[in-house]
């Protein structure tokens, strides 16, 4: 990531998409990467409105997390928390699908 922290939901989310990616997969964080993860992640915030806004510093970082790991079929993610984390099981289950749906992300 850059110097210059997004503090922002959406650059929460995304440095922890981008973390996840280069720890699970070996991606390299280049500005491209960082622009993908941003996309990623504001398109996620469209797709869930009025949801991820009331998340703590840590739901938006667990979601990073559990969108690179549940899109790249890793074995963990959203279908693996509790039924609270993400504020509902039916948000659970909704995040798992839309990540699924998005599919594997190659460079």
């Amino acid at each position: 990531m850059t110097d210059s922290q997004d503090t922002s939901p959406v650059g929460i989310m995304a440095e922890h998409y981008s973390i996840c990616a280069n720890w699970a997969d070996d991606v390299e964080i280049d500005s491209d990467f960082e622009d993908h993860a941003r996309k990623t992640c504001s398109d996620f915030f469209v797709k869930f409105p009025g949801v991820c806004l009331g998340f703590t510093t840590e739901q938006l970082e667990q979601c990073g997390h559990h969108l690179w790991l549940t899109r790249q079929g890793h074995g963990a993610g959203f279908w693996d928390r509790d039924d609270g984390t993400f504020g509902s099981p039916e948000n659970r289950d909704n995040f798992d699908k839309y990540a699924r749906k998005l599919g594997e992300y190659w460079i």
